[in-house]
């Protein structure tokens, strides 16, 4: 009988940690190079300064909620099996959160709204995922510090 159980990818607790902490990583440099990169096109002083804020914003969002998310992810990691599912990492809430920003991101790509809006957040939330994910190899003690 075919079981899931026999082919679920398994990693110990540090594994585990440093996964996700590779993945916001990697995660925040794409989107905060996406809309970066495509902001480039509308430098003015103006622009700039949005840009700045977006910045700003996704340093204080990366501080006081992906903080306490990741010290989340770490107590979820540290209580369960040592060898347990890779992805186990976040609950199944929390990756249903991830489909939804998957999704925003593209209804905002479509919307119709300002491109200089549009790749500005992704400029903040790209901070926010990197700003977190030095949080979550902090608080790990520097296991999957990126």
């Amino acid at each position: 009988m075919w079981r899931v159980n026999a082919i679920t990818p398994r990693l110990g607790r540090r594994g585990r940690i440093r996964t996700a902490t590779v993945i916001w990583a990697m995660v925040g440099v794409g989107l905060l190079s996406f809309g970066a990169i495509n902001l480039w096109a509308f430098v003015t002083a103006p622009q700039l300064i949005w840009s700045l804020v977006a910045v700003a914003l996704g340093v204080a969002k990366g501080r006081m909620v992906l903080g306490r998310t990741a010290a989340r992810t770490i107590a979820r990691v540290e209580a369960q099996p040592d060898r347990y599912c890779l992805f186990s990492f976040f609950s199944w809430k929390s990756w249903l959160l991830v489909l939804t920003m998957i999704l925003m991101g593209r209804f905002l790509r479509r919307s119709g709204l300002s491109p200089v809006l549009i790749y500005n957040v992704y400029v903040a939330v790209g901070t926010a995922l990197l700003v977190g994910s030095a949080q979550l190899g902090r608080l790990a003690g520097g296991e999957g510090a990126v």
